[in-house]
């Protein structure tokens, strides 16, 4: 979708791809362009690991510059057009706005989880690849652990930089934005509503657009550039689908050497200098591909947590039983490890 909002913001007179009503309905045009990018991504992984690391070095400096890119704008004077939309720099009364919750109707933590819980499954990337490791006995902790850190530090200041400079609801209506923050102009002459007034009433039913709530290219707005944070955008979302059509057949392959379940030994061959797991990239591909098709983010996300939740309770699980059984072949060397720390992991992920 962040490629669709691209081309309506930057290619003029662009009403989408296939979709008549593209404002409201891209349905098809979603389910279009995941697919092609599934199948380049799907050539990639066969060609081999090599180019997926070089593929991934690109889109980490992409990712980089979006970043630079979204603080560096914070900083900067914008336009009307860019203030009608509810960006209103730092500032400490917009923070206060925007600190308690404001779910829409039907919507709670939980439902906003499901959909943001994918978004930090990407820190096991290296545990799945862990048959490319030179040492992977070093480079998993130190790896997993790194991203975790960065992860969190990086979240949690983007979510404090949007939360000081960006409002919740605005209409993006710059005559609107003029009129109420002219303060020559009485209110009495004021015949439109505010901008910030996004209730139904006072705008015939009608919907604002813009604000955190409506516009899921908020980081696009605050950005300096606008463009390089759709390109970071799609480098995110490129470089999990790649980490994860890579890693996940590489674990079923793993499985299916050791015969842990019937009938699997069949993903067990691989091709190529890498071993690559040919069989098990095209069952992820389909997997992938009828996600695809769903065309919902919400649901598929919230989908992919529930598998992800249960994937992590149940490592938790298999960790904290090896150790209470004293298993021999269970060695951990991780100086602060606690079999009841793994034992708080599973009634997280389950409750």
């Amino acid at each position: 979708e962040s490629l669709l909002d691209m081309c309506q913001d930057y290619v003029p007179g662009w009403e989408g791809m296939v979709d008549q009503d593209f404002k409201t309905f891209r349905t098809n045009d979603v389910r279009i362009i995941g697919s092609v990018t599934l199948v380049l991504i799907l050539v990639l992984s066969i060609v081999g690991m090599d180019w997926v690391t070089r593929v991934q070095k690109a889109l980490l400096v992409l990712l980089l510059f979006s970043q630079v890119d979204f603080i560096i704008g914070t900083f900067l004077p914008r336009s009307q057009e860019v203030y009608a939309k509810g960006f209103t720099g730092w500032s400490i009364e917009t923070a206060k706005a925007n600190l308690g919750a404001n779910y829409e109707e039907g919507e709670s933590f939980f439902s906003v989880f499901a959909v943001f819980f994918p978004a930090v499954t990407g820190i096991v990337a290296g545990a799945n690849l862990s048959g490319d490791l030179k040492d992977p006995a070093v480079a998993i902790p130190k790896g997993t652990l790194s991203a975790i850190v960065t992860t969190y530090i990086t979240y949690m200041i983007y979510g404090t930089v949007v939360g000081f400079t960006y409002l919740t609801q605005a209409s993006g209506n710059v005559t609107e934005y003029e009129m109420w923050t002219n303060s020559s102009i009485p209110e009495s002459d004021r015949t439109l509503p505010s901008y910030l007034d996004c209730t139904a009433a006072s705008r015939e039913g009608e919907q604002c657009q813009y604000g955190t709530i409506h516009d899921q290219q908020t980081m696009a707005v605050i950005s300096f550039t606008g463009y390089l944070i759709y390109g970071g955008c799609f480098a995110a979302t490129i470089s999990s689908a790649i980490a994860s059509l890579v890693g996940a057949p590489r674990v079923l392959q793993a499985l299916a050497k050791d015969k842990l379940y019937p009938k699997i030994e069949f993903f067990a061959p691989g091709w190529g200098a890498n071993n690559d797991p040919v069989r098990g990239y095209v069952l992820v591909f389909f997997v992938a591909l009828a996600c695809i098709l769903i065309a919902e983010l919400n649901l598929v996300s919230s989908l992919l947590s529930n598998f992800f939740v249960a994937a992590y309770a149940l490592i938790n699980f298999s960790v904290f039983h090896a150790s209470i059984t004293k298993s021999p072949g269970w060695r951990p060397a991780f100086k602060y490890y606690s079999p009841w720390m793994s034992l708080i992991g599973v009634i997280l992920c389950v409750f």
